[in-house]
């Protein structure tokens, strides 16, 4: 190989590297698109509070677990907080049955789309009582 070669090949991988580096950081970034009044999307995303994270929470274990939830007993809430402005963080459990069900739940919006709530209540886990 010759050394012309050798020092095109060096430039392109170094041009590639910062392509790819410069596109993370750009993706990495919250949307920052304006509307009309001049707010970004960033300031348009309000504080999710506590009390609005275990309404979310609540409603998104009821469209999970359906029947299982929503004729559950004793129905805990407990250590709830904000993971961040706009996430709730909250340590759920319940009984139905012979089962006892608890795990972690998150209610959280999208700086994608901040007009609507999202859930997540993967990490609850069922036991046999």
């Amino acid at each position: 190989m010759t050394d012309d070669f050798v020092m095109r090949r060096t430039i392109a991988m170094v041009v590639a590297a910062l392509v790819v580096t410069l596109a993370i950081a750009l993706l990495a970034q919250p949307s920052q698109a304006s509307d009309k009044d001049g707010a970004t999307t960033a300031d348009r995303i309000q504080r999710m509070t506590i009390k609005a994270g275990k309404y979310y929470i609540s409603k998104g274990l009821k469209r999970e677990f359906g029947n299982v939830y929503k004729n559950g007993t004793h129905k805990t809430f407990k250590g709830c907080k904000n993971v961040s402005r706009i996430r709730v963080r909250c340590k759920v459990g319940w009984l139905s049955g012979h089962y006892v069900y608890a795990g972690r739940a998150y209610a959280y919006y999208r700086y994608t789309d901040p007009d609507s709530v999202y859930y997540n209540v993967s990490g609850i886990r069922r036991e046999h009582l």
